[in-house]
């Protein structure tokens, strides 16, 4: 068959799935992928032949979107801040409204950064992909003043952070630690974390499962990367737990800058507003929207002194 040809054939196959918004492009990025090849070829190449292994391949490739299996994963990247990032099914694709922890921290930091010298730690906790920290590294890495630190549960999705960090050439600026939340971050960097302003950021899992078993586009991601718990805030009311305990404990005497970032489900505002006010009375809380005009991104200040 010719590559028009398929392109065709299989575009009018991939609307059967409603699910499915782009089917011609869907096509066109299985297809490149199928043949090794960049989707300017086969626009450059549309009466070219393909043989019958690459059509099978290709088909392989069809039958899995059918089923609703995210593009991420078949071709395994996704484009994150302008960057390409490897994924796989021990990590959480990741998503548009995620980019505003960046564009948040970045201005912060720049404006931290132009009459302040006092170190500064990053912290990515619940890493997965690795997509954020590897950004905010890239954007930062020239920076000798700043460090950065990622930790996740899971020794798959660090594996897959690590080649991430690799691909960019930030790998040797991040310190990925496997552990729960904040605890290997305390057992690695104590002393760290007393001398230095912390910048904390967090894409924690934070739907419930009825949430998850009611949205068909995320059903082939990894569930302990989107649940959290009966009320989706199982984990982050365990960071505010040890973040309280290395407050009142590790940094009681210091006189540390703390700023925590959370993307939160648009629901969530006012609970986790609550939490912090309970964990942490003195902390200043603010909600950032994302483009859809959600509530998404969670920013807690806590001065220390």
């Amino acid at each position: 068959m010719k590559i028009k040809e398929i392109l065709a054939k299989y575009t009018i196959i991939l609307k059967e799935n409603k699910l499915i918004t782009s089917p011609n492009l869907e096509a066109e990025l299985l297809l490149s992928f199928a043949l090794k090849k960049t989707r300017e070829y086969l626009f450059s190449n549309l009466n070219k032949t393909i043989n019958n292994s690459q059509v099978i391949k290709f088909n392989v490739y069809i039958q899995e979107r059918l089923l609703s299996k995210p593009m991420a994963y078949i071709i395994g990247h996704k484009e994150f801040y302008g960057l390409d990032f490897n994924v796989n099914k021990n990590t959480l694709i990741p998503r548009p409204e995620t980019e505003l922890i960046i564009d948040e921290l970045k201005h912060i930091l720049d404006e931290r950064l132009i009459n302040n010298n006092k170190p500064i730690i990053v912290i990515d906790i619940g890493t997965g992909s690795g997509c954020i920290i590897t950004t905010i590294t890239k954007l930062f890495k020239k920076n000798k003043n700043i460090r950065f630190i990622a930790s996740d549960i899971s020794s798959n999705a660090l594996q897959v952070a690590m080649k991430n960090a690799k691909k960019h050439n930030t790998d040797k600026q991040i310190d990925f630690l496997e552990g729960n939340l904040l605890e290997p971050i305390i057992n690695n960097h104590r002393l760290d974390l007393i001398c230095s302003d912390l910048f904390i950021i967090s894409n924690l899992p934070y739907l419930t499962p009825t949430q998850v078993k009611n949205s068909p586009t995320i059903q082939h991601e990894p569930k302990t990367a989107l649940i959290s718990g009966s009320d989706g805030l199982k984990h982050y009311k365990e960071l505010f737990t040890q973040l309280k305990s290395l407050l009142d404990k590790d940094l009681k005497q210091s006189n540390n800058q703390i700023i925590i970032m959370c993307e939160i489900d648009p629901s969530q505002s006012n609970t986790i507003q609550s939490l912090i006010s309970r964990k942490i009375p003195s902390a200043k809380f603010r909600i950032k929207k994302d483009l859809a005009r959600q509530d998404r991104l969670a920013i807690i200040q806590i001065i220390n002194n």
